[in-house]
């Protein structure tokens, strides 16, 4: 369900990302397009929140500038019905900035945590100056008789998919 949410916002958002920032620069990953949708999300939310406080600001300065023979109000905000306009818009930007915690998350969740599926896996073991890799042999298993290690050499075939496991 989450990732329906997410996949819906993110269409929203793609074309508007691949517009402002993958019309400027060549996409670098697969993963591109999930990152310039969450950099369009946010300057769209940003952008509403801070245009709209400019507006408030002049329109509020003008409305209630000081006037010949009536002097400015200091309003305190205590009253109940002043304090709707701080709470309203304050509720507003929360949920707003929950959607951006919510996208963004699940952008990490689909660049670091789903990897797609592994042809083989690839065990490297650290040591002090050097690198020692475990291949699965024939079998295409680990921890079995045929296992190939290496000593500051990787080999990998071109096209297949590895996991790599850090020891």
């Amino acid at each position: 369900m989450l990732q329906g949410i997410y996949d819906f916002i993110k269409g929203i958002f793609e074309p508007l990302g691949d517009y402002l920032v993958g019309s400027a620069l060549p996409v670098g990953s697969s993963f591109a397009g999930d990152i310039d949708a969450l950099i369009a999300l946010i300057a769209v939310m940003v952008g509403f929140w801070a245009l709209l406080a400019y507006a408030a600001f002049f329109f509020l300065n003008f409305r209630f500038r000081e006037k010949k023979g009536k002097k400015a109000k200091y309003v305190t905000g205590e009253e109940k019905n002043l304090k709707r306009w701080i709470t309203y818009p304050h509720a507003a930007i929360i949920v707003c900035d929950l959607v951006i915690v919510f996208m963004a998350i699940m952008v990490w969740y689909n660049i670091k945590q789903r990897l797609p599926e592994a042809d083989s896996t690839i065990r490297i073991i650290s040591q002090q100056w050097a690198w020692n890799f475990v291949h699965p042999g024939p079998d295409n298993e680990l921890d079995t008789d045929d296992d190939i290690i290496t000593f500051n050499e990787l080999h990998v075939q071109e096209g297949t998919t590895y996991h790599y496991e850090l020891l």
